[in-house]
């Protein structure tokens, strides 16, 4: 006989322990000098945010939930003309994706701009 659990239901202890080893995993490796936020379009890289080397993510109260760490609250944009973007990646010392999802954005960017964070989290499902 085989048996299939289902996805798991992650008590709240647990899941601010996935954001401390998201963490530590995305200050590991020391390929490039600080982990990024990077926000895109499709595959196109809009505007990457360093985040802090050490503490990519402030770990949160009670619920799963981080605050992205960035060394500066400006950057850059490398790409885009009046574009929105539709997706992130988190990526760690490593230079390789850690993290990545939708997301939803009524701010175009366009090559050359200076863009700004605003405070952005990311929180760990409970299943």
């Amino acid at each position: 006989m085989a048996n299939t659990l289902g996805a798991p239901t992650l008590s709240t202890v647990l899941r601010e322990d996935v954001v401390i080893s998201v963490n530590t995993r995305l200050a590991a490796n020391t390929t490039i000098a600080n982990p990024i936020l990077r926000l895109r379009n499709s595959t196109t890289t809009l505007v990457d945010f360093p985040l802090n080397a050490s503490t990519p993510l402030t770990v949160g109260g009670s619920d799963g939930q981080a605050t992205v760490n960035p060394t500066s609250a400006t950057a850059t944009a490398s790409g885009g003309s009046a574009t929105l973007p539709d997706n992130y990646q988190v990526l760690g010392r490593d230079n390789a994706v850690h993290l990545s999802g939708t997301m939803t954005s009524d701010q175009a960017i366009t090559t050359g701009q200076t863009c700004t964070l605003a405070t952005t989290t990311i929180t760990m499902p409970a299943s």
